[in-house]
């Protein structure tokens, strides 16, 4: 067992504040004890049992990246046009109340990743 103070275990010291610094003890396994053997330290109850799972694991996502998703041009129209919408709007109440256009952020957002595959335009809704 070593000490991390050069005072020993159970001394005492204060400064010229008043205030008493009490030595601590280290042993080998980092274990911080202050002033009492290791050996004295027991458990007052046994270790609980290992809790047992209550839902299904859940499943393992594939390394794989997602396919693209295929759009006619006139469906890609359609949403662009949405989404243009969705941000001028949040852009417009922006000014007044930032926090109220964050809904219309996320809409644009969740049309850029779902409906249109383009993911990095939708983590820039996203962080708006």
């Amino acid at each position: 067992m070593t000490t991390d103070t050069a005072t020993p275990p159970s001394s005492t010291t204060s400064d010229s504040t008043g205030i008493e610094a009490v030595s601590i003890v280290v042993d080998a396994d980092f274990d911080i004890v202050d002033g009492v053997e290791p050996k004295a330290l027991k458990r007052s109850s046994p270790t609980a049992p290992p809790a047992t799972p209550t839902a299904p694991p859940l499943p393992v996502v594939s390394s794989t990246p997602a396919p693209a998703i295929e759009l006619n041009p006139e469906s890609a129209r359609v949403f662009l046009e949405r989404v243009e919408s969705l941000k001028k709007e949040a852009r417009a109440i922006a000014v007044e109340a930032p926090t109220a256009a964050a809904p219309l952020w996320f809409e644009a957002g969740r049309l850029y990743e779902h409906d249109l595959g383009n993911h990095r335009e939708a983590a820039v809704n996203y962080q708006e």
